[in-house]
């Protein structure tokens, strides 16, 4: 049942994020046109404010997710009604927090966004922007508990189908909304409704389908401090990633940048979230499963066989977004955007390889989360992340967009790839050599052939476009799938695409 949850779940995940990745790029144009350069800021800017308060979460939902899990090993059903009930009490805290932290963030806002930018008016929707979300995100903490005790369970396929579905609503009713005549506010207001309707239907699912019972009537504090501890490195390191990848455009907005620099930063930053996101859909449905090999013999050397055997897949399919990225990226910005947000390319590209290593590597961050080692990593990101908003702070108003998005690079590499691996090969056990040699073992080769088949080949094509970009991104799929399957791919990873075209062509026949 786990390894077909996995498998579906990964299908759904992947589906998911593929529409994700179509209606984002499809709505920054319209929003542009609807809205504007300036009020595609603010939402722009709002949202990476309120990001910052999201983190208040304090990694609760990991938490419940590795004891859900753990419970459910050791048969211990009483156990785990007590242990939500005191994760539904933190969720009630936290939500009140972020309220709390809310009201003390709001009076400041209209001075710090007080910039030739934007006027009175604008300062005022921003104001109310903030506002909505806030009560949204307090409400959305609550309902966080949900789809955590769901992956807890290993069930990952209905999340995924109904957080697909989801964003194809969202899409349809954002369309409508712009055309009719709706500004930035209506989209907020949208978000909050569909987070309501999602949570509960995922509650319903929680209750009646798993039949998870809820227990408040016996609050174990010395578990509750275990919970909060283990969730406050996760927190850190929630809030160090808000840093990575949203600094940037309220350091713009801070030192006065203009909103197509601040647009430039954000839409540039979408692609390297889509990058993480096709990443991690895989790593953390793996929660469980390392949840019980740690408690295994031998378990350093089967982490370190599921990390290259994940790493592997996750570099295959996050090799053709980059190759394709690097070889057509500024004709996509040109014709996404236009040419006067083409620092969103530099942007892009050069976070997109700084945070390949660490992508493919995510695994181990869940390692370190159910084996409750989370610290160091924290610390030291800490002290990278200081150095990130210094020179964020410094670059910002000399180089826009491409400056800040420098601060963010050097970061990842640092502290991302470094430090980290360090930790991993000394105290983790991970046989980081290993681990490197076996995951680029075939694909490395794979990804410099077709980059460089790409750039020659797509250089003699003279389309322009769409028709163009739809053209060049044909070559470099082809070149890439060619090289993969020819040069990179072990058997292992072809049987996972030829096992899936088999059965439907089975089943294809048994229809006929």
């Amino acid at each position: 049942m786990e390894k077909s949850q996995i498998k579906s779940g990964a299908v759904f995940s992947y589906l998911s994020i593929f529409t994700n990745i179509v209606v984002g790029l499809l709505i920054a144009p319209v929003m542009l046109k609807y809205l504007g350069d300036t009020e595609c800021s603010l939402y722009n800017l709002i949202g990476a404010l309120v990001g910052y308060i999201s983190v208040l979460d304090f990694g609760i939902s990991n938490a419940i997710i590795r004891y859900v899990a753990k419970y459910r090993l050791e048969k211990k059903e009483q156990e785990q009604q007590h242990f939500l009930g005191m994760a539904f009490v933190l969720y009630s805290f936290f939500a009140a927090l972020v309220i709390a932290v809310g009201l003390i963030v709001s009076p400041f806002l209209p001075k710090a966004l007080s910039s030739s930018a934007y006027t009175a008016a604008d300062v005022q929707k921003a104001l109310l922007m903030f506002r909505i979300l806030i009560a949204n995100l307090a409400f959305s903490l609550l309902a966080n508990a949900f789809p955590a005790i769901m992956n807890g369970y290993g069930r990952f396929s209905f999340q995924k189908i109904v957080t697909w579905l989801r964003t194809i609503v969202r899409i349809v009713l954002l369309v409508v909304l712009l055309i009719v005549g709706f500004d930035s506010v209506a989209i907020v207001v949208l978000d909050t409704m569909l987070n309501i309707a999602t949570a509960i239907i995922f509650a319903l699912y929680v209750f009646k389908g798993l039949g998870v019972r809820i227990s408040f009537g016996k609050m174990d504090f010395a578990m509750m401090h275990e919970i909060t501890r283990y969730s406050f490195y996760i927190f850190l390191d929630m809030l160090i990633n808000q840093i990575y990848w949203k600094l940037g455009q309220l350091v713009l907005g801070v030192v006065s940048a203009s909103p197509i620099e601040i647009n430039a930063f954000a839409y540039g930053m979408t692609i390297p979230n889509y990058y993480i996101m096709i990443s991690t859909a895989l790593a953390t449905m793996f929660l469980p499963t390392i949840t019980k090999i740690v408690t295994e013999q031998d378990s350093e050397k089967k982490l370190t066989n599921l990390t290259v055997r994940v790493g592997r897949i996750q570099l295959l399919i996050l090799g053709l977004v980059l190759v394709g990225f690097l070889a057509i990226g500024r004709d996509f910005i040109s014709v996404w955007l236009g040419e006067r947000y083409m620092a969103a390319y530099y942007v892009a590209s050069s976070v997109l390889i700084a945070t390949t290593i660490p992508c493919i590597q995510n695994i181990g961050i869940v390692i370190l989360q159910v084996k409750n080692q989370m610290r160091f990593r924290v610390f030291s990101y800490l002290g990278v992340c200081i150095g990130n908003v210094i020179l964020s702070f410094i670059l910002s108003p000399h180089f826009g967009a491409i400056g800040a998005a420098f601060g963010t690079v050097l970061s990842l590499i640092v502290g991302n790839i470094l430090i980290i691996n360090l930790y991993y090969h000394k105290k983790i056990g991970l046989d980081m050599p290993c681990i490197y040699r076996e995951t680029f073992k075939g694909i490395l080769p794979v990804i410099i052939i077709s980059l460089g088949g790409a750039l020659i080949i797509n250089a003699f094509i003279a389309l322009s476009g769409w028709i163009g970009l739809l053209v060049k991104g044909i070559v470099v799929c082809t070149l890439y799938f060619a090289a993969a399957w020819f040069i990179g791919m072990n058997c292992y990873e072809k049987n996972l695409v030829i096992f899936p075209i088999k059965r439907l062509l089975m089943k294809t026949k048994e229809i006929k």
